[in-house]
C-alpha cells in the first residue's frame, strides 16, 4: 500500500469536511489547497522560463565557441585567395570572429546568467512557500483528525 501524502489525505478530509467539521477549519483547508496550486502553476511557469534563459545561453556560448576556419584545406585557401580583400583578411586574422557578434553574445551571456540567477532565487522563494504550505496543511490535518475522533467518540 502506497504512502499518503499530506496533499491527498487534504483531498480526503475536505471532502468528508462538509458536513462535519467547522467552517474555520474547511476554509483554513481550501485556502491552503488553493495557494498549493498557485505555487506549482508559478513553479511550472518558472520551468519554462529557465529553459529558455538557459538555451539562450548556451547558444551564446556555442557561438563564441566556434572554431576559426580551417585554412589546411585547398579549397578554402581557394575560396580565401579568390575573394581576398582587406577585410577578409583582417577577418581571418582575427580568428574569423566578428567583433561585434562577439559583443551581442557576451552581452546575451551575461544577461542570460543574471536571469538564471534570478530565476534560481525565485525558485527557491517557490519552494520554501510550498513547504510552508505542506507544514500549514498537516497541521489542519492534525486539527481535523483530533475533531473527527472527537466527533466518533
Amino acid at each position: 500500500m502506497g504512502k499518503i501524502t499530506p496533499v491527498a489525505c487534504c483531498f480526503n478530509i475536505a471532502y468528508r469536511m462538509e458536513s462535519e467539521l467547522k467552517p474555520e477549519l474547511k476554509e483554513k483547508v481550501s485556502n491552503i489547497f488553493q495557494d498549493f496550486l498557485i505555487r506549482v502553476t508559478k513553479l511550472e511557469e518558472l520551468a519554462g522560463i529557465g529553459s529558455r534563459l538557459l538555451n539562450g545561453y548556451q547558444q551564446a556560448l556555442e557561438f563564441l565557441r566556434q572554431p576559426p576556419i580551417d585554412e589546411t584545406s585547398q579549397l578554402i585557401k581557394n575560396i580565401i585567395k579568390a575573394n581576398e580583400t582587406r577585410r577578409v583578411k583582417s577577418y581571418i586574422e582575427a580568428g574569423c570572429i566578428n567583433v561585434h557578434d562577439s559583443i551581442q553574445n557576451t552581452n546575451k551571456l551575461h544577461t542570460c546568467l543574471l536571469g538564471l540567477h534570478n530565476h534560481l532565487s525565485q525558485r527557491y522563494t517557490l519552494l520554501n512557500e510550498l513547504e510552508n504550505l505542506l507544514e500549514d496543511s498537516s497541521g489542519a490535518i492534525q486539527t481535523a483528525k483530533w475533531m473527527f475522533t472527537t466527533f466518533e467518540e
